[in-house]
């Protein structure tokens, strides 16, 4: 049997499907899901695992929808939507295809999650001084984090330069691959923060979410939102310093420290954030360590990279074997 979303905030969301293939018993499913059975045995279910995924049936589903606060299907509007159906032994051929190609995603994904649990337990070793690099001996020293740096302060009123295009650091920037959105002054209705390159940006609100972001080189009409701390500091590695602000005890004592109306708009304050006392190592081994864990994440960065390229390949071969384009039989 499978399974169709019947509603989500976007339509995009709506009518994805998965496909049981194994007997089980005692099954309940939510209300916020359709089942489907296949009729009159023409589809497979190794078939079905696919043959929804087209972008000409996902449009299709799409344009289905009704809409109120929400987009929603049933089972009478997707019944409707016709779907192309090579005979049995083609769809055969066709799945085995797309599950061989599926194989070597999931395998790149668990390579993927153990790199980046490798590299997280390295950090946490690393930046805590758990584990030493080979030739440093030196205890780490405690400052405060405002012993060390300051929070730039330079406010700018963007809406001031209406057709100047401002590069703006944010939290939905942040969220979207941490990369500056460009703004036009006249949109932006609040003040900002002047950045200048070398700046790490550490967002106070909700600090379990960990937005941290380090700025090396950035535009002269850089600005950031005013829910982030920008950091300067010339006596300690700001790479190092991310990684440490990135930790599972930082993060909890920040978490614990922070105030607010409601847990979503819970902040930490400037003040709280530069009397927060760190443990560091000589600048020479926070250099290491941050290279360290530079190399690691382009190794991660790389192995991604090859996913998302079996990935388009793949949406690539169903759009031409699940639409009879190209024909294995």
């Amino acid at each position: 049997m499978f399974f169709f979303t019947r509603t989500s905030e976007t339509p995009d969301e709506v009518g994805l499907t998965a496909v049981l293939l194994d007997e089980i018993e005692d099954c309940v499913f939510s209300g916020f899901v359709l089942r489907g059975r296949p009729k009159n045995n023409l589809l497979l279910p190794e078939y079905c695992k696919y043959c929804f995924s087209t972008r000409e049936i996902r449009e299709k589903i799409v344009l289905s929808c009704t809409y109120t606060t929400r987009a929603l299907t049933n089972g009478t509007q997707l019944s409707k939507i016709e779907i192309p159906i090579p005979p049995k032994k083609e769809q055969i051929a066709i799945s085995e295809v797309l599950s061989d190609i599926d194989h070597l995603i999931f395998e790149l994904k668990k390579l993927i999650a153990k790199k980046k649990d490798i590299r997280q337990g390295t950090m946490q070793m690393l930046v805590t001084g758990k584990k030493r690099l080979p030739g440093y001996h030196a205890d780490f020293e405690h400052f405060a984090i405002g012993e060390l740096g300051s929070l730039a302060k330079t406010s700018i009123n963007p809406c001031q330069e209406p057709k100047t295009i401002f590069d703006e650091y944010s939290m939905p920037a942040f969220d979207n691959g941490a990369k500056p959105q460009q703004m036009l002054g006249e949109l932006m209705l609040s003040s900002r923060i002047k950045v200048t390159s070398n700046t790490l940006l550490f967002n106070k609100l909700n600090v379990r979410q960990r937005r941290v972001w380090l700025v090396k080189d950035c535009s002269n009409n850089s600005v950031c939102s005013s829910e982030f701390l920008p950091y300067k500091s010339e006596k300690i590695d700001l790479s190092f310093f991310k990684q440490l602000l990135l930790t599972d005890k930082v993060t909890k004592d920040f978490e614990d420290m922070s105030s607010g109306t409601s847990n979503s708009q819970q902040r930490i304050t400037p003040s709280d954030f530069l009397k927060y006392e760190i443990s560091i190592p000589s600048l020479e081994e926070q250099r290491e360590i941050a290279s360290i864990l530079l190399d690691m994440d382009t190794e991660i960065q790389r192995h991604e990279e090859k996913l998302s390229k079996y990935q388009k390949v793949k949406q690539g071969m169903m759009e031409e074997l699940l639409t009879g384009k190209v024909r294995l039989m």
